[in-house]
């Protein structure tokens, strides 16, 4: 727009037949910030209608507030437009009684304005009216009943100005939440604002079945319920429909059809599938088999029953379960004996570590908690103030999230345990800076006892003597470790990640009492201290079994997802359905080769996977005896 005088220049008559009711679009080197809605209403849109002139340089805008809608407008000819909101109530609806300038917020979009006109009581703008001739001079509204706007629109009084009526639409099903306007030296054009209401949508997904899924549901009134579909023609063969779940996996939030759903946000619901494992002895002489395994769903999370009924055939092995009878279909590796049953002397995780208090509760007797009491000299349990962490997924050698108790070097916890003459203890720590010395140590003076950690290298352990070489890793990543030992020779050890690097198994000190993290032989002014972080330990008061610890092994590799772990396929904790299905004990047997009096190697034994299955012997290899063939 050039100016007020050079309008004037025009005749009316011109200006009329150029731009009354002109609707077009806005030039694209104007921007004007829409507005941003939340909870009732969507994001609101500039419209690119428009009523006025074309020209002008200037945008300006002015939006309601947060979940408040257009119910009246305020014009002062080309000098002035404004916009009145009124809060919507949580249904959607606008509160009872008329909109009035005291219950209204007033938004100036351009100039100043005196002249207003309101929608009827309940209703908001769906259209702005603007009154043009070139450039506006006049404004009113076109009303509805939100959110549904199923009623007939009624018109506001109008500011009268001259010139031809324009509406400035919004979308279907949207509501005006402010307006636009370009001006020069005075008004030019005015827009709308237009926002949706988030009716919020469930719709349904067969997640691998087959049939049509549910039609999609929309909520009746803003914030309201759904009431979830039934099953319908959706199946998979194979697998029992479990209701709707909120995850693909079937590990989310589950909801049974009929049930009543208030979404948040728009929401896929996807068939959960069941199916069981039924597990068959397959001719075993003795034992029982265990309790069938419920499945949810296809992704591979579901750990497969132990061999807990000691299942057994005469001159066989248990070698877990297979998807044949005769051993020649698919293997899934369990351990036998079961699993460990020995309780626990101590076991900590850090889920159960109170960040305010700094106490750590033991899951199981509760007479071991560890108290939040600070150190002295010679008690107390906390030195600094540890915090608790979440490991995110694919860092530090793991690739799940979960959390941690971490410290700095002035941060350390006393344990508190009993000297234990028989042990077993496996944790999963790390280091967790630069700062690298112990952190599995005793705290009583003079003490030189540790597990898996020394002088920056990670895999280590002394026993008031190196059961292992003092050489590891020097990193931090997660690993899960166990040390054994016990005041008889020969129970001494230590693991990394699945493998054994235990170097002497002749050590007989115990278990020393009131183990540490990170409080090397002192509770008030620990000696190599580290940057350090622990996720879980186990104490027992026992040394386990190789299997066991295994075992054990395997189900913190399980939870923590270390990467560098070496399995031990003992287990297997990953089994992806595929439906019901029956497993079969698969039964083993052993060719075992003798030289009966020959010379040279004789050959490694013949596996035999199956009730009478067949094989190739073993060659005769470097075998030989003089004489003879």
């Amino acid at each position: 727009m050039s100016g007020f005088v050079l309008r004037f220049r025009i005749s009316k008559s011109l200006l009329f037949a150029l731009f009354a009711g002109l609707l077009v679009a806005i030039p694209s080197q104007i921007a004007l910030a829409p507005s941003a809605q939340a909870s009732i209403l969507g994001t609101g849109n500039n419209t690119s209608t428009y009523g006025g002139g074309t020209g002008g340089s200037t945008g300006s805008s002015g939006a309601c507030p947060t979940n408040s809608v257009v119910v009246g407008v305020a014009m002062n000819s080309v000098n002035g437009f404004a916009i009145f909101c009124r809060t919507l109530q949580p249904d959607g609806t606008l509160p009872a009684g008329a909109h009035t300038t005291s219950n209204t917020t007033k938004v100036n979009v351009y100039g100043g304005s005196s002249n207003s006109a309101f929608c009827p009581e309940g209703t908001a703008a769906t259209i702005l009216r603007i009154q043009a001739a070139g450039y506006p001079y006049g404004a009113g509204l076109s009303c509805q009943t939100p959110p549904r706007f199923l009623d007939t629109a009624i018109l506001s009084p109008t500011i009268n100005g001259s010139g031809t009526w324009v509406n400035v639409s919004c979308p279907v099903g949207r509501v005006v939440t402010g307006a636009w306007a370009v001006s020069g030296a005075h008004l030019d054009r005015i827009g709308a604002i237009c926002a949706p209401f988030m009716f919020l949508t469930v719709s349904y997904n067969a997640n691998g079945g087959t049939g049509t899924v549910p039609t999609t549901q929309t909520q009746a009134s803003i914030g309201g319920s759904i009431q979830i579909a039934a099953q319908g023609q959706v199946a998979r063969n194979g697998f029992r429909f479990g209701g709707w779940n909120t995850l693909a996996s079937g590990l989310g939030t589950n909801y049974a059809p009929g049930a009543s759903l208030t979404p948040s946000a728009n929401t896929t619901l996807f068939a959960q599938w069941l199916s069981r494992v039924t597990y068959d002895t397959n001719t075993a002489t003795s034992g029982t088999v265990p309790q069938d395994t419920q499945m949810i769903g296809t992704t591979a999370v579901t750990s497969l029953a132990t061999n807990s009924g000691n299942l057994q055939r005469t001159g066989y092995t248990f070698g877990g379960w297979n998807t044949r009878a005769d051993g020649t279909g698919t293997n899934f590796p369990v351990p036998t004996p079961a699993t460990i049953t020995e309780t626990p002397y101590m076991h900590f995780m850090a889920s159960n570590f109170n960040d305010a208090t700094n106490t750590w509760e033991n899951n199981g007797n509760s007479a071991r908690n560890i108290p939040g009491t600070p150190v002295t000299a010679s008690d107390g349990n906390i030195r600094g103030n540890p915090v608790l962490v979440t490991n995110v997924s694919g860092t530090n050698g793991s690739n799940k999230t979960f959390p941690a108790v971490q410290g700095g070097t002035g941060d350390g916890i006393v344990l508190g345990n009993e000297q234990l003459n028989s042990f077993t203890f496996c944790h999963v720590a790390r280091y967790a800076g630069g700062n690298r010395g112990r952190i599995f140590a005793g705290v009583a003076s003079g003490s030189n006892w540790l597990s898996g950690f020394w002088q920056g290298n990670a895999g280590v352990a002394h026993h008031q003597g190196w059961i292992t070489s003092s050489g590891g890793w020097n990193d931090t990543n997660w690993r899960v470790q166990c040390s054994t030992g016990s005041t008889t020779s020969g129970n001494s050890s230590h693991r990394v990640n699945g493998v054994d690097r235990t170097s002497s198994r002749t050590n007989i000190n115990p278990l020393p009492a009131n183990i540490s993290i990170n409080l090397q032989a002192s509770r008030t002014t620990p000696a190599e201290t580290s940057d350090w972080a622990v996720a879980e330990f186990y104490i027992f008061d026992s040394v386990l079994s190789e299997q066991k610890i295994l075992h054990l092994e395997a189900m913190l590799n399980h939870k923590y997802g270390l990467t560098g772990f070496t399995a031990s396929n003992l287990d297997t904790f990953d089994y992806a359905s595929t439906g019901d299905i029956t497993l079969y004990a698969q039964w083993n047997s052993t060719i075992t080769y003798d030289i009966n009096g020959g010379s040279g190697t004789v050959a490694a034994p013949t596996v035999l996977r199956g009730v009478g299955a067949s094989t190739t012997l073993a060659t005769q290899g470097s075998m030989s005896r003089t004489g003879y063939t």
